[in-house]
């Protein structure tokens, strides 16, 4: 079987990083439809793209712009949480109103990500979220301007703050301010997860 290889250099067009599962998958998602993409393989700094047949100029420029586009997701995985149901799920009131705690040992788990299922009032403008560490005084993390509606999983964004020993993760949440019906006026949190390594 004839293939046809497209040699990258990894320091050049990768500037030396690489997720090579990741960059299969966004090849494979370019829709080059002449020719069958076969896999990649890497021989030191050399990465060739496979093909079975040979790419036309377009394709080759479509190709370029993948390979010019890769930025390696070396963020930890999401394999392993603690799925947390708040004690009080619906919140209105402008202030920080705790909706639950949950005490976590951070010398045996290290908490990479926290995502919320979450949602507002239809009337009502935005919501805040935040994670606050009850021991420690320091604010984990925290997520402003929320609008949907409907409810959805949020990641909260980039943790800071996180001690290496046991502490109480206080889940607090507020309206940004009281608009609309007083039936919508109300920030919902259904579940909080905490993804750790």
């Amino acid at each position: 079987m004839t293939t046809y290889s497209y040699i990258y250099s990894l320091s050049n067009n990768f500037d030396g990083q690489v997720k090579l599962d990741q960059l299969h998958q966004e090849i494979e998602n370019i829709g080059i439809t002449g020719a069958n993409f076969i896999g990649i393989t890497q021989t030191s700094n050399e990465i060739a793209v496979i093909y079975d047949n040979e790419l036309n100029i377009d394709e080759q420029i479509v190709l370029d712009d993948a390979i010019a586009n890769h930025i390696p997701d070396n963020s930890p995985p999401r394999n392993n949480f603690i799925n947390y149901s708040p004690t009080i799920a619906k919140v209105q009131s402008t202030s920080y109103t705790k909706v639950g705690s949950i005490f976590l040992d951070n010398s045996k788990l290290e908490i990479t990500y926290i995502d919320v299922v979450a949602f507002k009032g239809n009337n009502q403008a935005s919501y805040n979220i935040r994670i606050y560490d009850t021991i420690n005084d320091n604010v984990i993390v925290e997520s402003t301007n929320l609008t949907n509606t409907e409810s959805s999983i949020i990641n909260l964004g980039n943790l800071s703050n996180i001690p290496s020993t046991s502490t109480v993760y206080e889940i607090q949440a507020k309206l940004s301010a009281l608009t609309g019906s007083p039936a919508s006026r109300h920030v919902t949190i259904d579940q909080v997860l905490f993804y750790y390594n």
